[in-house]
């Protein structure tokens, strides 16, 4: 699981952090940015043990908030 906090939402892109298995001491934390007008994604800061599931699973999901122009203050994905 990787959850999702909004961080900061303008006219041009919008950021979350994820925080992999809910534990940002343990585990760290990373940053990604969408733009709102083309939908492309930015790692702006990558979690400190670059794990890719959790850094993949989190663009998806911020990828589908893009798409449906709906972007939640905090959203946890679950894959197992």
């Amino acid at each position: 699981m990787v959850d999702l906090f909004l961080q900061e939402i303008t006219a041009e892109k919008v950021i979350y952090k994820y925080v992999p298995e809910g534990k940002e001491d343990e585990y760290g934390y990373g940053l990604i940015s969408v733009n709102k007008t083309t939908g492309e994604l930015e790692l702006v800061k990558r979690d400190s043990q670059w794990w890719d599931a959790y850094f993949g699973h989190a663009g998806l999901t911020i990828r589908k908030f893009y798409k449906q122009g709906f972007y939640p203050e905090k959203y946890t994905v679950l894959w197992y």
